[in-house]
């Protein structure tokens, strides 16, 4: 399993049509992007669709937000939940019956605690944490 993760500092159009081009050279079956600038779902439709891929799940906020997609011939992934804790946001995901967690924390932004959410494994955490703390 392949997973691309990226802070893409502002999803547009020509962004998805890059990543588009790229995911497959890359191989990639799950994309993780962390600080899409996106305030709502109908903004993601209109800058957020990369071809090749499917939207599972995204949080929006026009400074922050995230999305996760699949490849589009993954048929064995499920959308687990979304949650916020705070500014803090989680996707959680199963592919392949692997969680996956996209996860985004603001700079100068306190971890909530529990700092991560219980996770089935096997797992794999990822995305932009924006932290020196070991935790």
């Amino acid at each position: 399993l392949i997973i691309f993760q990226l802070n893409v500092e502002g999803l547009s159009r020509d962004k998805s049509s890059y990543l588009a081009r790229l995911l497959p050279e890359l191989k990639a079956d799950v994309v993780l992007l962390q600080e899409t600038h996106v305030p709502d779902e109908q903004q993601m439709h209109c800058r957020g669709n990369i071809n090749g891929y499917k939207l599972i799940s995204a949080t929006y906020h026009k400074q922050y937000g995230t999305a996760t997609y699949t490849r589009n011939d993954i048929s064995n992934s499920s959308h687990i939940h979304t949650t916020m804790a705070g500014p803090v946001s989680v996707i959680t995901i199963s592919v392949a019956n692997i969680t996956i967690l996209n996860i985004y924390k603001p700079p100068n932004e306190k971890w909530p605690l529990p700092t991560l959410p219980p996770v089935q494994h096997p797992s794999v955490v990822s995305g932009d944490f924006n932290s020196h703390h070991t935790s």
